[in-house]
């Protein structure tokens, strides 16, 4: 039996590791174009797209949601990540924003029953849990759709920890939000603030100006 090979941490990313903020919106305009036809498989692509951008969960997590994880059924301002799903058995909560809340409550009140429970939030069209590998295939399906080949789940985490730094550079909060365990690992999110750094530097060199 081959020997599976453990990922290699990254020390920097690369443009293609991640969606900008405008590809974002790009995605998710054709995403919504498609969904607004009313068929399941589209809404669900659309949600899991939002699911993962919006929250960073790891593919294993998002799969592993149930109804009772969620802010619609028990009221907080958060996703649990129950230790049982999460990486390394590392329980967490990820703050959301209240548009993603509405957005959940919308999708589970369309598409899902009941409220608490055992009850998966990400089913297919036989009515099963989602299972890993489906959605990694609907992520680069999506990736083929919208024309970014490179487009796969974990692109989707680097992308929602590279634009949450970007908004604080606070690095501890991305590293609690994504659940890092080592905070070297949230340091190739600082990449972010880079030019940030350079405009402010140049802003002060302008004091020098005649």
């Amino acid at each position: 039996m081959a020997k599976s090979r453990k990922r290699r941490a990254k020390t920097k990313l690369v443009s293609t590791d991640y969606l900008t903020e405008e590809q974002v919106r790009f995605v998710l305009e054709l995403l919504r174009a498609r969904a607004a036809g009313g068929g399941f498989r589209a809404a669900v692509n659309l949600f899991l797209f939002e699911l993962l951008v919006m929250t960073g969960l790891r593919c294993c997590e998002a799969a592993g949601l149930e109804l009772r994880d969620l802010p619609c059924c028990h009221g907080k301002d958060y996703i649990d990540v129950r230790a049982a799903v999460a990486k390394n058995g590392r329980a967490r909560t990820v703050l959301i924003a209240p548009v993603f809340s509405r957005h959940i409550k919308q999708f589970v009140d369309r598409f899902r029953e009941g409220c608490g429970g055992r009850i998966p939030l990400l089913i297919n069209e036989a009515g099963n849990r989602i299972k890993y590998w489906n959605i990694y295939d609907r992520i680069k399906t999506i990736g083929r759709l919208t024309g970014i080949g490179w487009l796969h789940p974990h692109c989707l985490r680097h992308t929602y920890c590279t634009l949450l730094y970007g908004v604080g550079h606070d690095a501890f909060m991305v590293q609690e939000q994504a659940g890092h365990v080592k905070p070297e690992t949230t340091k190739i999110y600082a990449h972010i603030g880079d030019n940030d750094r350079k405009r402010q530097v140049l802003g002060l060199g302008r004091l020098l100006t005649p």
